[in-house]
């Protein structure tokens, strides 16, 4: 099957098909290694197709993080170019599944602070956030501080989930001091 016949298959069913459509087509995309670049357009057709892209690529990623790793850096460039949905925020769970790369450090951080600040990100959101953030802390002691700043102050302001993944980090931190 040649790239095209891939790209077209997704046009057609991501809009209709279900979990098992996408994992199906996750799996064959994976396996034979389909270029992903070439299926990006897919986030520039109608809102449910883009929206069901994501979860795609979502579904790529639990399949084989290092697949979707490898296109990230360009993923993440490519988003600015998406104007059917908001796509910035699938990236911290695209990020905690695969990794964040280097070239995304700086404005990763950013974004996540951002995104755990924001009283309209979901639970699924807050939640691969929290734990980069946790894992970047390690690497950057100095954004530490920040850290328990910003989760202190969204404790109780958010998902249940939110506040006993934020307490349980939270604890850690203070045992760490």
């Amino acid at each position: 099957m040649n790239k095209n016949e891939v790209y077209n298959v997704l046009l057609k069913g991501l809009s209709n098909g279900d979990a098992a459509f996408r994992i199906k087509w996750a799996e064959f995309c994976v396996e034979h290694q389909i270029k992903f670049q070439e299926l990006f357009p897919l986030m520039n057709q109608d809102t449910r197709t883009a929206k069901r892209f994501m979860s795609f690529v979502s579904d790529c990623a639990c399949i084989d993080s290092n697949y979707i790793y490898t296109i990230l850096v360009e993923l993440f460039s490519f988003r600015t170019q998406v104007h059917t949905i908001q796509i910035e925020s699938h990236f911290a769970k695209f990020w905690d599944l695969c990794g964040l790369p280097p070239e995304n450090e700086a404005e990763a951080i950013n974004l996540l602070f951002d995104w755990v600040k924001d009283k309209n990100s979901n639970e699924s959101v807050l939640t691969h956030s929290l734990s980069l953030l946790n894992a970047l802390r390690l690497k950057y002691p100095d954004l530490t501080p920040e850290f328990i700043g910003t989760i202190e102050s969204q404790i109780g302001k958010s998902y249940k989930l939110f506040d006993k993944k934020a307490l349980k980090i939270l604890n850690t931190l203070k045992d760490d001091f």
